[in-house]
């Protein structure tokens, strides 16, 4: 008989394949598509799961935590649309500076919390964490392969009266660089978890020169070759996206990474650190240099820290201007904020004539954090932390010993995610880029739905181990 949930799960992987492709999704009609594909492919998991004779709370109840916390998040953000209707002396506290614009960003909020959802009710097993694992790396591979050819054509064309031109960096579907560099990073991590998740002791250990080279052989033969050659097309598109904070934080993370399976991976730990060393080496070094790593080097030396000190790169100053004169805002109504998605009109009466970038048009403040305390208050703001910090518990005890290979390969990969978009929201705002945002939400939502391996199993693992 068939599982009931294969086709809710089969539409959950098209919706995150389809999510990158228009401009990232980072148009109004883009996102309510996807916030509709969203609702629609979770009504039809509760239903299958419940068809199946299961409970759909049983396994959404494992992530309880990060699960209220997005829910409490959701309510917040209504609260602000809901009030905006009212009489002007009706809970002025609460009111949105633009009810349209908190609309839409209470839609991508209902849309990233059902992705969530919809993973815990459907991922719940080993092939199918693989199977979203794959079609997250399958995805990665199509737009860093579309980068490269649309880059080295130089093409130029309009799509959905959107002008884009490819022209000294790729971009891909997206418009922006630094959002192509934060999708591919977020595919990377997927894949290199898969890759370590799939590390194990070699079958014999090799003294002489021809058992290295039988093993080296057998690894080479071995489907994990593949994969390791689709993680190198996508680090050739990321530094091709000449993204400085992308490339450093990918960089970043694979040191801690490394770090971690020292401290995790004690029987494998020589493999795993071969593996983490040569994606390093190998991917970073080697084949960033024969594609143009050293013009990302020279975009990071050529940023000063001062406008005074201006070389051929913007400042630091310049570049992290926006988030510290968001701090006023943030001032003005600390807890709850001036509406979700609000922020380019509410930051504009806090522009003046000394800033470095005055002439400039701030839809974003090129810093995730400051402009979801602005949005959202404080209180948006550590609703979202406890999320990301649940889930880096989360992933933290899925490296320890006793856990499956799956389990394993899914914390590396939300621990790769989380440090890689933590550092980079700190200069940009990927967070508000739905495709990025909604497939950073299904890497977390990976964690969560990985089987954990305890003494007393719920209710919802018991039935994964059946």
């Amino acid at each position: 008989m068939t599982n009931p949930t294969t086709w809710p799960f089969r539409c959950l992987l098209l919706l995150l394949v389809l999510a990158p492709l228009p401009l990232g999704s980072n148009r109004s009609w883009s996102l309510a598509l996807l916030a509709l594909g969203v609702a629609a492919t979770l009504a039809w998991a509760w239903w299958a799961v419940l068809r199946g004779g299961r409970s759909p709370l049983a396994y959404l109840q494992r992530a309880w935590l990060p699960l209220a916390a997005l829910w409490a998040f959701v309510a917040l953000v209504a609260g602000q649309w809901g009030m905006a209707g009212n009489p002007p002396n009706a809970a002025q506290w609460l009111v949105t500076a633009d009810r349209h614009l908190t609309l839409q960003y209470l839609l991508a909020s209902l849309a990233y919390t059902g992705m969530f959802m919809l993973v815990l009710l459907l991922v719940h097993d080993k092939p199918r964490l693989r199977s979203m694992t794959l079609v997250l790396v399958a995805s990665g591979v199509v737009q860093a392969l579309l980068a490269i050819v649309l880059l080295s054509a130089g093409a130029s064309y309009q799509f959905m009266w959107q002008d884009i031109t490819h022209g000294t960096q790729a971009t891909g579907t997206f418009v922006n660089r630094n959002h192509l560099a934060g999708y591919l990073y977020l595919c990377l991590a997927a894949g290199i978890g898969l890759l370590l998740g799939t590390v194990q002791p070699p079958e014999y250990t090799a003294r002489r020169a021809r058992d290295k080279l039988v093993l080296l052989m057998k690894f080479v033969l071995s489907p994990r070759m593949l994969l390791r050659l689709l993680l190198v097309v996508m680090v050739i598109a990321l530094v091709l996206t000449r993204s400085r904070m992308g490339n450093t934080a990918f960089f970043v993370a694979m040191l801690v990474l490394g770090a971690a399976v020292a401290f995790s991976m004690p029987q494998l730990r020589r493999q795993a650190m071969i593996l983490v060393v040569s994606l390093l080496v190998i991917d970073v070094v080697v084949v960033g240099q024969w594609v143009g790593l050293e013009k990302v080097m020279e975009r990071i030396e050529g940023t000063a820290l001062e406008e005074e000190d201006r070389r051929s790169q913007e400042t630091v100053q310049a570049r992290l201007e926006p988030a510290l004169r968001t701090l006023p805002l943030i001032a003005q109504r600390p807890v709850l904020g001036h509406g979700g998605g609000t922020y380019y009109s509410s930051f504009t009466p806090h522009k003046t004539g000394d800033m470095v970038l005055y002439d400039r048009f701030f839809d974003h403040a090129h810093n995730d954090y400051a402009e979801i305390a602005a949005d959202t208050g404080l209180l948006g703001l550590g609703l979202l932390m406890l999320v990301a910090l649940a889930t880096l518990v989360r992933a933290l005890g899925l490296l320890r010993d006793g856990q499956g290979q799956a389990s394993r390969g899914t914390g590396f990969a939300a621990l790769a995610a989380l440090v890689c978009l933590g550092l980079h929201s700190m200069v940009d705002f990927n967070l508000h880029i739905p495709a990025n945002a909604i497939t950073f939400t299904a890497l977390l939502a990976m964690a969560w739905a990985a089987p954990w391996r305890a003494r007393r199993p719920s209710v919802a693992q018991a039935d994964d181990a059946a």
